[in-house]
């Protein structure tokens, strides 16, 4: 069989290969074109790169990839499942040439249908997300459902108020639980990260905890979570306590587990008349009362650990668009001082008035 071979493109000042009637663009840089080439051939050769390959392949090669490159949970609770669900409904033979946003939005209508906008957001950023990774690994040439619309998430809404917190503290009696949602109301920190915070994670120098990247949620780069006075000072004599193991423990020494977390906000919920109250709302309301008094917004969503100001924008954007938030925020511009001319004031004399 004859082997694909690069050429240049005049019109494009570029180089392309094709595999059957796909043409793929190996770049301008004749050096790097041939190191493309190269791993574009190995892949062909093991029979990985298709003129056309289905959607059901791409989908496989993804779930496959991110099993071992992203956080079991997130893998197990959102990849696999919405994957699964969207490769069963477009079958073994669709091809991604011939795949269209109208395949996702059928499927969605139908598989998600009476769920909220926000499951529906997820389930198309899924299928988005396993095809951009098959365009960025060359297995197919581009994404088709790249630019496709998705509902609008449901902001976060469900918040304990910060003027509450101080309530929510003296509501806990034993200073283990008080310790585990004190630095988490402090921090913004995931319920995750701190039932597996431990003394090895401690940064005293910067004061913060560091996930590395193998820890962290979606395993793509490493977590930090910066301490605030209070939280520092309770995060260092547990490192002192607990030098391996968990750091947040239990009043009998044993690591609080999700189960054990949950039941402790079930009593809380009743204390404070809050019936949405878990662990998961302290960390947006942290988020919310940051927010709300004009921190910028992508510190926030650093400090948060995001990725990018994306979610913060989509879960809490309604917060910076509330006009007393506005106001407060015009108040603090710092504008040079101006000095305004005053109008004069003519006294009415009734010169000049017709009699």
């Amino acid at each position: 069989m004859r082997q694909p071979k690069p050429f240049f493109r005049k019109q494009t000042q570029s180089w392309y290969v094709q595999f059957g009637k796909k043409q793929t663009n190996l770049g301008k840089d004749e050096t790097k074109v041939w190191k493309k080439y190269h791993r574009l051939m190995e892949s062909y050769l093991k029979g990985e790169v298709q003129a056309d390959d289905t959607v059901a392949n791409v989908l496989n090669r993804y779930l496959a990839w991110a099993r071992d490159h992203r956080a079991e949970s997130t893998f197990k609770k959102k990849k696999l499942p919405f994957l699964r669900s969207f490769g069963r409904y477009v079958g073994k033979r669709l091809k991604v040439s011939e795949l269209r946003a109208y395949h996702v939005q059928r499927w969605v209508d139908q598989s998600f249908r009476g769920r909220s906008p926000t499951t529906q957001n997820i389930a198309i950023v899924e299928v988005q997300a396993a095809l951009n990774w098959a365009g960025q690994y060359q297995y197919i040439e581009r994404n088709p459902i790249a630019q496709m619309p998705k509902p609008r998430p449901n902001m976060r809404e469900c918040v304990l108020p910060a003027a509450r917190w101080p309530e929510l503290i003296k509501a806990i009696k034993d200073e283990a639980f008080r310790d585990y949602v004190a630095v988490m109301v402090m921090t913004g920190a995931r319920p995750q990260e701190m039932r597996r915070m431990e003394a090895r994670h401690f940064d005293k120098e910067f004061r913060r905890i560091v996930f590395p990247a193998s820890e962290s949620k979606g395993k793509r780069r490493p977590r930090a979570v910066y301490l605030p006075d209070e939280a520092y000072q309770i995060v260092e004599r547990l490192t002192g306590h607990y030098t391996s193991g968990p750091i947040f423990r239990n009043s009998k020494g044993e690591p609080w587990t999700k189960n054990a977390v949950t039941w402790r906000f079930q009593r809380l919920k009743k204390k404070l008349n809050e019936p949405k109250l878990c662990a998961t709302v302290l960390r947006h309301s942290w988020a919310h009362h940051q927010l709300r008094e004009g921190s910028d917004s992508h510190l926030v969503s650093a400090l948060m650990g995001h990725t990018s100001g994306r979610m913060l924008e989509e879960r809490y954007g309604h917060i910076n668009q509330a006009p007393d938030v506005l106001l407060q925020a015009a108040n603090r511009i710092k504008n040079p001082p101006l000095v305004l001319d005053q109008p004069d004031i003519v006294a009415d004399s009734g010169q000049g008035q017709t009699a």
